[in-house]
């Protein structure tokens, strides 16, 4: 039988390059992650937010020697390249959407990726979600001064409010022997 990951079409990927003097400042302006110090050969991961705090993008961000990269691997640049782009007002920014010109990393099948509880565009990456509800807490560094969602984030932090987190669950059988409530704690 091909495997699972054989038959799974790949997914579309996002390669933005921004050169100008100002890219690292506008990416560090615009998204959680701070980036202004972010060394050439380097990478961040950063999220991208509402002002309520919930997810809108997720990427990484690496400072090569012929521009910013910003690079996801599970959802096309279209989008992303907009966003960013309506952000950039007088700053020294060239944006280039490469991503039909290069190779997406591989990517583990769905089953692996959801064991290793990583979150992925269209799925827990979506307004439904803040970056602390999806394990993506290390793209958040709310000391870097302002960005759109920091005062929300913020208060999710100071009153320990953060509701929901990815949970893993398992269990034997198909619908309709599979439990209908899931318990932790007996909560």
């Amino acid at each position: 039988l091909p495997s699972l990951r054989r038959m799974t079409p790949p997914l579309p990927h996002t390669a933005l390059r921004l050169t100008g003097a100002d890219a690292l400042t506008v990416l560090h302006r615009i998204g959680t992650q701070k980036l202004d110090d972010l060394p050439v050969g380097e990478s961040r991961p950063t999220t991208f937010c509402d002002f309520r705090g919930r997810l809108l993008h997720a990427a990484r961000i690496e400072h090569r020697p012929d521009g910013v990269w910003v690079l996801r691997d599970d959802a096309p640049g279209a989008e992303l390249a907009a966003w960013i782009d309506r952000h950039v007002f007088r700053e020294d920014v060239r944006l280039e959407d490469l991503s039909a010109g290069t190779i997406p990393e591989a990517m583990p099948d769905e089953a692996a990726r959801i064991r290793a509880g990583h979150a992925r565009h269209g799925h827990e990456v979506t307004e439904e979600f803040t970056p602390y509800e999806v394990a993506l807490e290390s793209s958040v560094h709310l000391d870097k001064g302002c960005f759109t969602g920091q005062e929300a984030l913020q208060r999710l932090i100071t009153y320990d409010s953060v509701r929901r987190q990815l949970a893993q669950v398992s269990g034997a059988g198909t619908p309709p022997d599979v439990p209908q409530d899931v318990l932790a704690a007996d909560e």
